[in-house]
């Protein structure tokens, strides 16, 4: 019976009852490295997109700032244009600036981010400050910003909720439509702390809520 074992699946061999123990045991090793192995083929997966999205990322604001710097350099650019082709320019370096830091700012947090310290934070204060930030460019936008609610502390890394809050605002202004609402909201229910930004915009269609929390994946 022990030559005749399927280690494949141990479990439908039937030897002999002493065995079971150690059928079972092949068996959950079996389980888990087949959990493993998806778990590395998922992740094989999820740095080829992250890959090719950041390269996306990069490549538009390499093409505008590459196509304004030559109509520049070939005097193909009326002299009342050039402080808007130059504004081009300097808009799309400070995005890509903002998306190097991005990505150095996940390699630091991959790594365990020791160095960050962690606080009691006053989230309503935060998120008070938050909203005072966007008014003006949802102002600009025609969409309104609520902001409600009560202290509420939360342990935490101050730098880090601040750029969770900023990321949220800037979506539900970002994707909004005109006319269209941004609600944020902080308080404590049940002894728990909570935030809660909504909105009335485009939305992320359902097929793709799963994928929300992967690096630069963009609907």
């Amino acid at each position: 019976p022990l030559n005749g074992l399927d280690l494949d699946d141990p479990l439908a061999s039937g030897a002999y009852e002493e065995l079971s123990p150690l059928l079972g045991r092949l068996h959950a090793q079996q389980q888990e490295i087949g959990r493993q192995r998806e778990e590395l083929m998922r992740t094989s997966e999820l740095r080829r997109e992250f890959t090719a999205n950041v390269s996306h990322e990069l490549k538009t604001p390499l093409h505008t700032i590459s196509g304004s710097a030559e109509l520049l350099a070939e005097g193909m650019v009326r002299p009342e244009d050039v402080s808007v082709f130059s504004g081009r320019i300097y808009g799309e370096a400070k995005r890509m600036i903002r998306l190097v830091e991005d990505i150095l700012r996940l390699s630091h947090l991959d790594e365990g981010a020791g160095d960050m310290e962690w606080e009691w934070v006053d989230l309503y204060a935060l998120a008070e400050e938050t909203a005072e930030s966007f008014s003006l460019a949802a102002k600009e936008e025609g969409v309104a910003f609520l902001f409600a609610g009560e202290p509420a502390a939360v342990f935490g890394i101050r730098q880090l909720l601040q750029g969770i809050l900023y990321n949220l605002c800037d979506n539900g202004v970002k994707y909004n439509l005109p006319g269209g609402c941004v609600s944020l909201e902080v308080g404590e229910a049940e002894g728990e702390a909570f935030l809660t930004v909504a909105d009335t915009g485009i939305g992320i269609p359902a097929e793709h809520q799963e994928r929300i929390f992967e690096r630069f994946y963009r609907v």
